[in-house]
């Protein structure tokens, strides 16, 4: 009906209206007003028309918040009502801000995160376009990061450092780290309490700073050194030629790592040509062509070379030694990279080349050693190895035999207490092909096929090679070390006569390293009985000694040797002549070395005089890092001046440490270090034990170092 035939001045209730009013009069013009506020129900005397006042769903609830206050990114659980099975379009504020999907929804939970940007405040739900109550959440701030250490406290750019702290947060994410306000790149680890980053590049000394949720910790000093440069020294016609080496370590996770090679100077600090073989936890590289290279030598005889392949840029450090005719035969030399690897060993200079399959004819005698990798077996786990092999000078194998220990396992049989009658015979049909560098791969089996082995050599010259296994270190045991050409062979019963040093390492079962120190004989050829002698050995930093009376041995005619004490486990020996001998140990520490026959006696304080080069041998664990470096010794002041550089993991790479020493040289060849110290104190007063080996070499050990290693010295 039309307003006009309506009463004036009333409104009537018509069926189909949107609500009723009841004893309403209201005027005409408020009638729009009216029909609006009724149809939502909120004046007195209109009800609905069968509809709630929700428009038939119920307002979400909160009736309480777990925690009721914390950090940005801190996660809270909702407790209440209504707020449906999933969240779908739902949504959580705190104070205003919205935050992200939560992790779970129900209809009386919801578990979300503080949002980034939210200030204290009420949090509230919103479902189906409803708002919940507000409930008062108070945001706090993040505790601070902070550091406590550094370590090291000082490297090169590239430098691994380990910073130590607390309140990283469980991962990186937006945190950062920055060396003197330049950004690392992100962190190889990141923990609440520890970060793993390298020093980025052109970052300069000053303060490392942790950023964590725009929060910044406290700074703590870091010093940015010298990069590793090698530049000349003008001594670099030292260097002369073609030169063999074999480095032996770990890298920074303790895994073995083994370089192997030649390198070919040209007198004026070019490195002109290369092939290098690696052996690391991330594979094999093979026969990687040196693409450019320098070095670099002291008047001192220390130097240093840089070497780039495919594989990319490695630096090393190393000292000389032989030197005639103004070019030195051997040195020692060690990785010198911040982040490793921690490698060291030989430098020796070839002769005899070019190298073809005929320079490898006949017996070789040969030892070798490594830690293993931990996918083998769980550290602390050694191999070591000793044997001959048979090469034909055509290619061919044609027979040998070898002994083995792994992790205390002698020649792969847990029931054998100590070393077997009879080794393992190597197997006639193995090849080798040699190249005429002096590299060469060898494959051959042992025990009728049950063993088999592929390696890769370098020759120094047709009578000395070093060698590494050439099979992946994560499938298989890793050896690594030397051949030298037999003579003498076959040998007799007891051929052995004068007086012998003999030293080796292991991993002191532990994984505490381990080294020993010998003085054996006089013996007598023909006699199998010795006596006299003695053995000096470092476990992890405690000294032991003992001596040698009612001792034995016996050798085969291939030049296998077992010395016999009446201890439970014997040492073997491989002979290469009747002057010098591959060493392994059937113990669980399996200790390597070498066994080399005195010459120079009477010894005296003279017999160790002038320049040295000197460096360790044979790492077996990784706190021991590695060392080479210069040693004058001058008998008439019973004084050594040292020169040392140093790398190891965990600190960075240091060059040229100066120290001073007094020693003394007994009749026997042994000497002391300082002059006057005592082995035979409680404790003990000595730093360094040597023996003379010649008027050229010398072997030290530190019989109280925490980390043992083994040093040559060779003038």
């Amino acid at each position: 009906m039309p307003v006009s035939d309506r009463r004036p001045g009333s409104l009537s209730s018509r069926p189909g209206s949107l609500g009723r009013c009841e004893s309403q009069s209201l005027p005409l013009r408020a009638l729009p007003v009216i029909a609006i506020l009724c149809a939502v129900s909120v004046l007195p005397g209109c009800s609905g028309g069968g509809g709630s006042k929700t428009g038939g769903s119920t307002a979400p609830s909160i009736t309480s918040l777990s925690p009721t206050s914390g950090a940005i990114g801190a996660t809270v659980t909702i407790t209440g009502s209504n707020f449906g099975s999933s969240q779908g379009s739902s949504t959580v504020t705190f104070n205003g801000v919205s935050a992200a999907a939560a992790s779970a929804w129900s209809a009386s939970s919801i578990t979300v995160t503080v949002p980034t940007g939210a200030t204290s405040g009420n949090v509230v739900v919103t479902v189906g376009g409803q708002a919940s109550n507000g409930v008062a959440f108070t945001i706090v701030a993040p505790a601070a990061p902070s550091i406590t250490s550094l370590s090291p406290t000082s490297g090169a750019i590239g430098a691994t450092v380990t910073i130590t702290g607390s309140n990283f947060g469980s991962s990186q994410g937006s945190s950062t780290v920055t060396f003197n306000g330049v950004s690392a790149a992100a962190a190889s680890a990141w923990s609440a309490s520890s970060i793993t980053v390298t020093v980025p590049t052109g970052a300069t000394s000053g303060n490392v700073v942790v950023t964590v949720g725009g929060q910044a910790s406290n700074g703590v000093a870091f010093t940015v050194s010298a990069a590793n440069a090698c530049t000349t020294g003008g001594s670099e016609s030292l260097l002369n030629g073609s030169y063999a080496f074999l480095l032996k370590g770990f890298d920074n996770s303790g895994n073995p790592a083994v370089v192997i090679g030649v390198l070919t100077f040209n007198g004026q600090g070019t490195i002109t040509a290369g092939a290098i073989d690696m052996n690391l936890d991330a594979g094999v590289q093979s026969n990687l062509s040196v693409t450019s290279g320098n070095y670099g030598v002291g008047a001192d005889q220390r130097g240093c070379l840089v070497v780039t392949t495919s594989f990319g840029t490695q630096n090393y450090r190393f000292s000389l030694g032989g030197i005639s005719g103004g070019v030195a035969s051997l040195g020692h030399m060690i990785d010198f990279d911040a982040a490793g690897p921690f490698t060291a060993g030989i430098l020796r200079q070839q002769s005899g080349g070019p190298f073809s399959n005929a320079s490898a004819n006949g017996n070789f005698a040969f030892g070798g050693s490594s830690p293993q990798n931990s996918a083998v077996c769980a550290s602390p786990c050694q191999a070591g190895i000793a044997g001959v092999i048979d090469l034909n000078g055509d290619g061919g194998v044609t027979g040998g035999s070898e002994d083995f220990n792994q992790n205390g396992t002698v020649d792969g049989n847990a029931a054998n207490t100590t070393w077997p009658a009879s080794p393992i015979p190597i197997d006639s049909g193995g090849t080798y092909s040699v190249t005429s560098n002096g590299r060469a791969t060898l494959a051959f089996s042992a025990g009728g096929g049950s063993l088999s082995s592929n390696t890769v050599l370098y020759f120094v010259s047709p009578s000395e090679t070093f060698f590494m296994g050439s099979d992946p270190q994560t499938t298989g045991a890793l050896l690594a070390g030397s051949a030298l050409l037999q003579s003498g062979a076959p040998f007799a019963a007891n051929p052995l006569a004068g007086s012998y040093v003999s030293y080796d390492s292991g991993d002191g079962i532990t994984g505490v390293g381990r080294t020993d120190l010998y003085l054996l004989g006089p013996f007598t050829s023909g006699t199998a009985a010795f006596n006299g002698g003695v053995q000096y050995r470092n476990t992890g930093g405690t000294f032991s000694s003992g001596g040698f009376n009612g001792s034995s041995y016996a050798t085969s005619p291939s030049g296998r040797t077992i010395l016999s004490d009446g201890a439970g486990h014997l040492p073997l020996l491989y002979l290469v002549s009747t002057s010098q001998a591959f060493f392994l140990q059937s113990n669980e520490s399996v200790d390597t070395g070498f066994f080399q026959l005195q010459s120079g006696s009477p010894f005296s304080n003279s017999s160790a005089s002038g320049a040295y080069a000197f460096g360790e041998i044979d790492p077996d664990i990784l706190s021991a890092g590695v060392d080479s470096g210069m040693a004058i010794f001058t008998p008439a002041t019973t004084s050594i001046s040292v020169t040392l550089d140093e790398n190891g993991s965990g600190g960075a790479p240091t060059l040229g440490t100066q120290q001073s020493f007094t020693y003394s040289i007994d009749s026997t060849g042994q000497g002391l270090i300082p002059s006057g110290c005592s082995l035979t104190a409680t404790p003990i007063t000595c730093t360094d034990v040597f023996f003379v080996i010649s008027p050229t070499q010398v072997v030290v050990m530190a019989p109280q170092a925490s980390a043992p290693q083994i040093q040559t010295v060779d003038q």
